[in-house]
């Protein structure tokens, strides 16, 4: 079988009121040269038979995990299984933009190892506002935030190898970071690609814990000094805020 451009990376749990709008997001790209592997971590509602509605469609590659793991070992499971040249990533309640891959697969065969965009949130309300790309990522810049939305993210397999997700909390951004500690740089195109939905949760709640991942992030994972940790912490809140209200 032919080897795929993309391999789009789903994971799902309990998603049983937003997976039908998420694949069919990506099974109406302009772009059709990809696998998506849709990987169930146990889901204990009708998520799993609304993965099997869509196996008509030889690109769609189900997988059900036994147990859950969590989204990290879920995507990672998915992630050995992929075969495509470029590996891409779309959460269950996310949507993409018909032309998404057709747009970045142009900018990957330009000589770009990683590409993103900027991406629309929304929640139940409607529209939250737009997060823009910065044009030119560089690890240094990734040290002070997280530009890349993980739902906008591609990158080169065949430059770059596969890299997997570590269990820590913010797990999307350490692996970026790690992503593009090996490229280089990453290149942000400025039209909106995707659509992030802003979690109940994530409104209410938890910035002391999402902060304390990125803390740790720093000085655990990343080994930085303390003075070096404390500069890029205090630069990612104040992108973090930005993000949110710009």
């Amino acid at each position: 079988m032919k080897r795929p451009a993309f391999s789009i990376i789903m994971p799902a749990h309990n998603a049983e009121s937003t997976i039908d709008a998420a694949i069919a997001s990506v099974l109406h790209q302009s772009f059709s040269d990809f696998e998506l592997i849709v990987i169930d971590d146990c889901s204990t509602d009708k998520t799993k038979s609304k993965i099997r509605s869509y196996e008509y469609d030889f690109r769609v590659r189900p997988v059900f995990l036994t147990e859950n793991c969590g989204v990290a070992t879920a995507r990672n499971q998915a992630i050995a299984r992929a075969k495509g040249k470029y590996i891409a990533f779309l959460d269950s309640d996310d949507l993409w933009m018909p032309n998404k891959l057709e747009k970045q697969e142009f900018e990957l065969k330009k000589g770009a190892a990683v590409v993103f965009s900027s991406y629309q949130r929304f929640d139940q309300s409607g529209d939250r506002g737009v997060v823009f790309a910065k044009p030119v990522v560089a690890y240094t810049d990734m040290l002070l935030c997280n530009w890349i939305g993980n739902l906008t993210g591609v990158y080169d397999c065949e430059k770059i190898g596969k890299v997997y997700q570590k269990e820590v909390g913010h797990e999307d951004y350490l692996m970026w970071l790690e992503i593009v500690g090996k490229s280089g740089t990453a290149v942000g195109m400025q039209e909106i690609l995707a659509k992030y939905c802003v979690a109940s949760d994530s409104l209410s709640g938890n910035k002391l814990r999402s902060s304390r991942w990125v803390w740790l992030i720093y000085r655990q994972h990343l080994k930085l000094g303390f003075l070096g940790s404390l500069k890029s912490f205090f630069f990612y809140a104040l992108y973090s805020l930005y993000k949110r209200v710009g």
